[in-house]
């Protein structure tokens, strides 16, 4: 999570916060007096962008935001080998395996 405050005659969001604490089953993050843009992601959801949020002296401020799953894409791994004949563990190997 990113809380980015838009300071005025700044041309540019500046993070102001990563963290937010667990208070009565909601995250909570102190700010002061401002417009921000909240930056709310997890590992393996949707990112969730809120601009332009416009925070008063004394002012608290409910959202409630859904993150949904997104599919991750694995790249798949090839496996490539060759059989040692000439060795004493190939030649054991065969040894336990019986005829066809």
């Amino acid at each position: 999570m990113g809380i980015y405050r838009l300071a005025p005659g700044e041309a540019d969001w500046a993070l102001v916060a990563r963290r937010a604490e667990w208070r009565r089953r909601r995250l909570q993050v102190p700010v002061s007096p401002g417009t921000y843009r909240t930056h709310l992601a997890y590992q393996t959801y949707s990112t969730s962008v809120l601009d332009d949020v416009a925070i008063a002296a004394g002012e608290t401020k409910d959202f409630l935001v859904t993150l949904t799953p997104r599919t991750l894409a694995i790249k798949g791994m090839e496996v490539k080998g060759t059989e040692k004949r000439n060795t004493e563990a190939a030649a054991l190997s065969k040894q336990k395996k019986p005829p066809t």
